[in-house]
This record gives C-alpha cells, sequence and structure tokens, in this order.
C-alpha cells in the first residue's frame, strides 16, 4: 500500500514546481487578510482545487503509463488499488489544511470561524473527490474532466440561486445537528464513493 501511494507522489515531482508557485501565491493572499471570512474563502479555494486537480493528473499518468495493467501482476488487490488513491486525496487534502492552520496559527487568527471553514474546506475536498474518483474510473481522465465542472458548477449555481429567491437560513439548532453528524455523513460519502470505485475497476476490461 505504501508503494502505491509512493507511486504517486513520485509522479507528482513533476508538477513540483507549479504547484510551488500556487502555494506562495496562496501564501502571499493569505498573509495580507486581516479578516477570517477572507482566508476561510482562500483555504477553501486552494484545498478543493490542489486535491482535485493532483488526483486528476495521477489517473492521467495511470493512463498514459498502462498501469492499472500492470497493476494486476503485483501482489495487491484491486480494492487495494482504489483505496490508494481515496488516502492520496486524503493525504493531499491534509497537507493542504496543515499549511493553512500554520499560517492562521501565525496570524492569530485560529478562532472558532476560521476552524470551521478549514473543517469545511477538508470535507469539500473529500466529497468532491468522492465524485471524482468513480467517475474517473468509469469513463476515464477526458470525459470525467467534463463531468466535474458541471458537478463544481451545480454548487455554485445553488448558492446564487439561493441568493436570489431570498430563501430563510436554516434555524441555528438546525445548523448545529448538521456539523454535529457532518462526520459521519462524510464518512457513509467516501464509504459509498469507494465501494462504487470498488465495483467499477473490479469490471473493468483493462
Amino acid at each position: 500500500m505504501i508503494g502505491l501511494l509512493l507511486k504517486d507522489l513520485i509522479y507528482m515531482r513533476k508538477q513540483a514546481k507549479y504547484m510551488a508557485l500556487l502555494i506562495v501565491f496562496y501564501l502571499v493572499m493569505f498573509i495580507q487578510m486581516k479578516d477570517t471570512a477572507g482566508i476561510i474563502s482562500i483555504i477553501s479555494m486552494v484545498v478543493v482545487l490542489l486535491s482535485t486537480i493532483l488526483v486528476m493528473n495521477s489517473f492521467a499518468y495511470d493512463e498514459l503509463s498502462k498501469w492499472d495493467t500492470y497493476s494486476l501482476s503485483l501482489p495487491v488487490s484491486k480494492a487495494e488499488i482504489v483505496l490508494c488513491k481515496y488516502l492520496l486525496t486524503a493525504f493531499l487534502a491534509g497537507a493542504g489544511i496543515a499549511v493553512s492552520i500554520l499560517v492562521a496559527f501565525a496570524k492569530q487568527l485560529l478562532n472558532t470561524e476560521a476552524w470551521l471553514g478549514i473543517y469545511g474546506a477538508f470535507a469539500a475536498a473529500m466529497v468532491l473527490t468522492g465524485i471524482l474518483i468513480p467517475l474517473l474510473y468509469k469513463f476515464g481522465v477526458q470525459r470525467a474532466r467534463i463531468l466535474i465542472l458541471v458537478i463544481v458548477m451545480l454548487p455554485t449555481a445553488g448558492y446564487y440561486l439561493f441568493q436570489n429567491l431570498s430563501l430563510p437560513m436554516p434555524a441555528p439548532e438546525t445548523l448545529d445537528l448538521f456539523l454535529r453528524l457532518s462526520p459521519l455523513l462524510l464518512a457513509a460519502v467516501i464509504a459509498a464513493s469507494f465501494f462504487a470505485s470498488c465495483k467499477i475497476f473490479q469490471k473493468k476490461e483493462l
């Protein structure tokens, strides 16, 4: 399992320069901001963006190198190969969150609102890639890119629709209950995504 994860991380060394530039740009914006809301927005954008792009790129490298066919000769199960992609997602999202926490700590902005934003960014990255990975296994990288653009646009469209319709916000008690249940909901989404990916990969002709 560790070897499979290292394989993806070694692939990503080729993109280290571009990732470093993006992270530096992100940190410069982060340091200049004084309001917690702005920091939360940057955290969410960068963590979700990096996690999604890098996971998609790992699938693209696998397709180019015919990795899935080669992996069948290794002493690992198909479930372990799929699990590696989810571990990669958690590692990337966790690394982005760790950097965000360090910078927020340095700026003394680690208040309750910031912690909620950081948790929300991690959850959003995991849910988005949880939707993305089965699509990548099912349709391949090129077709999945189009589908993920549609998926990303749906929450944005929903947000603007919510704003324009002037719908009332949920009661604080409802929001608090949702927050308490969110770890279980997140685990359920990831578990469903994992089993769907395993099922697709098992039936995939390599």
